[in-house]
């Protein structure tokens, strides 16, 4: 795992996060990053493949 630190005043940025290929799922993440007024805003887009349901009790 890799931590990145963002400098706010560099954005908007994308970030690719790569995942699943140990398990054989080629899976990306892109992880955006914008500037909005001096607050970082993140959103999130990718391709979702369905493995399994889960539920969560919390």
């Amino acid at each position: 795992m890799q931590s990145i630190w963002i400098d706010k005043h560099n954005c908007p940025k994308t970030l690719i996060i790569e995942q699943g290929q140990e398990l054989g799922k080629d899976g990306r993440v892109h992880v955006h990053v914008k500037n909005d007024e001096g607050k970082l805003t993140i959103s999130i887009s990718g391709i979702a493949v369905y493995v399994k349901e889960l539920n969560v009790q919390i």
